[in-house]
């Protein structure tokens, strides 16, 4: 990492680096840049079901120690970009396909956004899937709660895309071999310029503040409008970049 600090961004799968790495690296400029792709979902994890936030933080951390090999003192900031699935959709929104008129692809779900609606294979599934989802929504508010009030000694903030990137940067359902092409598609679209990248994210972001924008998330009923929040990972490393981030904001 040639004896800089390193910025690390950690993401879900590969469509997420595709998309992120060519833009972000775009604006670490002072420090060395990593991302981390986890290819799955810790937040899911049920070793992390009884965790608090600054437990699952470590885990993230010691995987990038075990990963690229650095110290604490080198890392000056991660940002981890998480998908929201359907965590925050209400329960009555979680409907069993007991007329057959849906097909899966290789899931037990699918995403019914005309109609605002889960609709899961069968009972068993519906059980499972809330409750590795609830898993999930417990993670993140912990995490948010972690960063808003407690100090870290890494810089450490989680940002989301709702459903997952495709959905934000589609506006639809993208079926998992179709994502790939899609995030190309989407790169293409921007002619490697990164002011058209950051206008596309600002425009999907629901609030002017980081914090707002996750309280809109969790509470939101409107769960099928596309929405990010990565406008803000963008302010943080701009911010980092400039030696003004400030690790210890608290917003009440």
């Amino acid at each position: 990492m040639n004896g800089k600090k390193v910025v690390v961004l950690v993401v879900e799968g590969n469509t997420d680096q595709i998309v992120f790495e060519k833009f972000i690296r775009k604006i670490v400029k002072k420090y060395a840049f990593y991302v981390k792709v986890i290819n799955g979902d810790i937040l899911t994890n049920k070793r992390n079901s009884d965790n608090i936030g600054a437990e699952i933080i470590q885990d993230v951390t010691n995987l990038l120690y075990k990963e690229i090999k650095l110290n604490h003192d080198d890392i000056a900031f991660i940002g981890h970009i998480i998908d929201i699935d359907g965590v925050f959709i209400p329960r009555k929104r979680f409907v069993i396909n007991n007329d057959n008129s849906y097909t899966f692809g290789g899931r037990n779900y699918v995403y019914d956004l005309k109609n605002k609606q889960v609709i899961v294979k069968d009972e068993l599934s519906k059980e499972k899937l809330l409750n590795s989802w609830d898993v999930k929504k417990d993670n993140i508010k912990d995490l948010f709660n972690e960063i808003r009030y407690i100090p870290q000694d890494i810089p450490y903030k989680i940002y989301y895309n709702s459903i997952d990137l495709e959905h934000v940067i589609c506006e639809r359902i993208v079926k998992d071999k179709d994502k790939e092409k899609e995030a190309s598609k989407f790169i293409s679209s921007l002619k490697n310029k990164f002011y058209l990248f950051e206008d596309f994210f600002n425009s999907k972001t629901p609030t002017l503040d980081y914090e707002h924008s996750w309280e809109d998330i969790f509470g939101s009923r409107e769960w099928q409008i596309a929405k990010s929040n990565i406008r803000f990972l963008i302010e943080d490393i701009r911010e980092i970049e400039n030696n003004t981030f400030d690790n210890q904001t608290n917003w009440e």
